[in-house]
C-alpha cells in the first residue's frame, strides 16, 4: 500500500501509496489517490509513548485519509478532524481516552495543519498536474 518515498517540495522523507485508499465520508464513497505523499500521522513526540509512532498501523491508514481530506478542503475542518475520530471508533485498535485525546488534539492545534502553505499549495498544484498525466480522474478523489 505504500512505499518509502523522497518529497523534494516539503524536503522530506515519508511514503507514497502506490494504490488507492477507498473510504467512506459522509454517506459518500471516496478515495485516497495512489502516488499521495504522506509523513504519517500529526502526532507530536511528546504524545509518541501515548498513541504510537506516526507510522503505526493502528493509525495510518486513518491518518492518511485526513491528510488527502486536508489536502482536498472538500468539506469543514471539524467535519474532517470528526471522520478521523469516527473512524479510529469504528476500527477498536485504541482505547476510547486515547481517541478523544487524539480528537482533541486537532481541535486544539489542527488549524496549523489546515492553513495552506506556499510548499502545500505548490505541492497541491503539482499532484494535480500529475494526476492528469496518469489519467487520475479528480472527481473520483473529491478534487473540485
Amino acid at each position: 500500500m505504500i512505499k518509502p518515498a523522497y518529497n523534494p517540495i516539503y524536503k522530506k522523507d515519508g511514503y507514497m501509496l502506490t494504490e488507492d485508499l477507498p473510504y467512506k465520508a459522509n454517506g459518500a464513497f471516496r478515495y485516497v489517490p495512489r502516488f499521495f505523499f504522506v509523513d504519517g500521522a500529526s502526532i507530536p513526540p511528546f504524545f509518541w509513548q501515548l498513541l504510537s509512532s506516526p507510522y503505526d498501523p493502528r493509525i495510518l491508514e486513518d491518518a492518511i485519509i485526513h491528510d488527502w481530506e486536508y489536502t482536498v478542503k472538500y468539506q469543514p475542518r471539524s467535519l474532517c478532524d470528526r471522520g478521523l475520530y469516527e473512524r479510529m471508533l469504528k476500527r477498536g485498535k485504541y482505547n476510547r481516552a486515547q481517541i478523544e485525546a487524539v480528537y482533541r488534539g486537532l481541535q486544539i492545534g489542527g488549524w496549523i495543519g489546515w492553513g495552506d502553505t506556499l510548499q502545500d499549495i505548490e505541492y497541491f498544484e503539482t499532484f494535480k498536474i500529475d494526476m492528469v498525466a496518469r489519467g487520475l480522474p479528480w472527481g473520483r478523489y473529491g478534487i473540485i
